[in-house]
């Protein structure tokens, strides 16, 4: 008889912004975190499944366990080549998800990995930081009923993670048919995009004061 799948797995597929209800909301405005953040870092998040990859297989779900690998590699080099030829708002770097807390903790040293897959050591002091994720959640400042893939970014602040009050800090990934590079591309597309031009309005609107 097939041995059960453990609850464990269940809290991988639970959209993002389930598990954001107790984060802080960030009061600041668009503008001022847009040129916080053209000054800043953007960390990228690329996700490591090792844990689940090692529990799948303990549970006899080898083929399984080698599928979801295989996908989420793929799903992370699709990432690093979609910022690395399409994003130059700000400096960015990736970091694999396991390295989140020591992150958040202010620990940077060679956790890092820059557009060529190398480890990086980055000097991040007195730098304002950010975090983008690619999953499934809602916009800021949406009812929460409904969920999409795309791009959240959120900003590091005091050793937690605080959400952006504005949908521009959400980018959907588009028609729910496309393939996942495709979505994956488009989202970092538009807010490449969309941040470019949010900026130059800001700065035209300061020096026409």
């Amino acid at each position: 008889m097939r041995k059960a799948i453990p609850l464990l797995f269940i809290t991988f597929w639970i959209p993002l912004n389930i598990c954001l209800g107790q984060q802080r909301i960030s009061q600041e405005s668009i503008s001022s975190h847009l040129e916080k953040l053209k000054d800043g870092v953007l960390l990228i998040r690329l996700n490591n499944i090792d844990e689940k990859v090692t529990e799948l297989k303990n549970s006899g779900y080898k083929t399984r366990a080698l599928q979801e690998d295989v996908e989420n590699k793929e799903t992370n080099e699709m990432i690093i080549n979609s910022f690395k030829n399409l994003y130059n708002f700000s400096n960015y770097y990736f970091y694999n998800s396991r390295d989140a807390k020591a992150i958040l903790n202010g620990d940077y040293q060679k956790l890092f990995i820059n557009s060529k897959g190398e480890l990086a050591n980055a000097n991040l002091e007195g730098k304002d930081i950010y975090s983008v994720e690619y999953g499934y959640a809602s916009p800021p400042g949406s009812s929460g009923r409904y969920n999409s893939e795309g791009l959240l970014v959120k900003a590091i602040e005091d050793g937690e993670l605080v959400r952006l009050n504005g949908k521009i800090f959400y980018q959907g990934a588009g028609f729910f048919l496309n393939t996942k590079k495709t979505k994956i591309k488009k989202s970092v597309k538009k807010m490449n995009y969309k941040y470019h031009v949010k900026y130059k309005s800001y700065q035209d609107y300061i020096n026409n004061q």
